[in-house]
């Protein structure tokens, strides 16, 4: 069984404040559903409906909704604030959706007045919250492979560095199914010397091979480059990458610290830490020039935004770093043609 997800029309009902999470709160303040991670909200009333519902198996029927709705009704409880109640069904699927909510003293009259089966479609999930899950699944499913991506490419490079081989192939996995396409991954490494206390005395110096079968495969490059950053944050220890002819290989020096791989190998989210390398490369070192939208938004996601220059960067406090020559250069023209563009509209 899936876990319980409020619909659309719920997520209308509740109080931004009855979230504990600050970004989720962010999100219902903006009505920016579409960005919620509906299987993980930090809501009492979703936890509650999740642990009874899924979990344990024993929510409360609540019989006259039940009557109305003509299906299975479960009440579930928000044990915090203003006490919220909900209403669990099961869609033909089997899966649970919660499909109405309200303030404790209020849900039994509005729960047998708005569960009626004969207007169903004003309460049931809509095309809308399916086409939701579905995204977001995909999403999950795309964020389990680029984890598998990390996972594979680190293990290679620790072995390589445990071992005395020089060279080692790593297959890495493809997102798609019904893909066969891999690429593998080839690592030649200095010896690595280590004292007689056991301590490595230097950094390895990598060279980081990458074939594709294809040109491009379900966007592995932007992984790889990902996992590249994840190994080294430093991006002045690691050299441009090159491009063999046909663009199908592209070939990475770098630097990296066996320490720091010894961690990644042990880490239990090793997604998070790519995620904290990658805002680590991309903390700004200039004052760029971007739409205001987007540097809010990006400052208050921690999202990457793109630059007038063309640089990408995560906005952070940045007074007194210099301005970057080329947006200070590019921004006049860049503001007229919004200009124009807005003209047109």
């Amino acid at each position: 069984m899936r876990r319980v997800r409020p619909t659309v029309r719920v997520l209308k009902l509740l109080p931004p404040s009855t979230f504990r999470d600050p970004e989720q709160q962010e999100l219902m303040r903006r009505k920016k559903f579409e960005e919620l991670e509906l299987d993980a909200l930090n809501h009492p009333l979703v936890e509650d409906a999740n642990r009874r519902v899924v979990e344990e198996k024993n929510a409360t029927r609540h019989e006259t909704a039940s009557s109305a709705a003509g299906r299975p009704v479960w009440e579930v409880r928000s044990h915090t604030g203003a006490a919220w109640r909900g209403a669990v069904v099961l869609d033909e699927r089997g899966d649970p959706w919660l499909v109405h909510a309200d303030r404790h003293n209020k849900f039994h009259q509005t729960a047998a007045r708005v569960l009626v089966s004969s207007s169903s479609e004003n309460w049931m999930p809509r095309s809308i919250d399916f086409k939701l899950r579905k995204r977001q699944e995909a999403r999950e499913a795309h964020l389990r492979w680029e984890a598998s991506v990390y996972e594979d490419l680190v293990s290679g490079v620790a072995g390589v560095l445990g071992s005395a081989e020089a060279r080692m192939s790593v297959d890495l996995p493809t997102s798609g199914e019904d893909r066969a396409a891999t690429a593998t991954v080839s690592i030649e490494v200095d010896p690595v010397v280590v004292d007689d206390a056991g301590a490595v005395e230097h950094d390895a110096l990598l060279q980081v091979i990458i074939s594709f079968a294809q040109p491009e495969i379900d966007g592995l490059r932007r992984v790889i480059a990902r996992a590249i950053a994840l190994m080294q944050p430093d991006q002045s220890r690691i050299g441009a990458p090159a491009y063999f002819p046909g663009g199908q290989s592209i070939c990475y020096d770098m630097q990296v610290s066996y320490s720091r791989i010894i961690s990644l190998v042990a880490s239990s989210d090793i997604r998070e830490e790519a995620d904290v390398a990658l805002r680590q490369c991309l903390t700004p070192t200039e004052l760029h020039y971007a739409r205001a939208v987007y540097i809010a938004e990006g400052a208050v996601q921690g999202k990457a935004v793109r630059a007038v220059c063309g640089a990408w960067f995560v906005p952070s406090c940045d007074e007194g770093l210099p301005v970057c020559s080329l947006c200070d250069e590019r921004h006049p023209i860049a503001q007229r043609v919004l200009d124009l563009l807005r003209s047109l509209s």
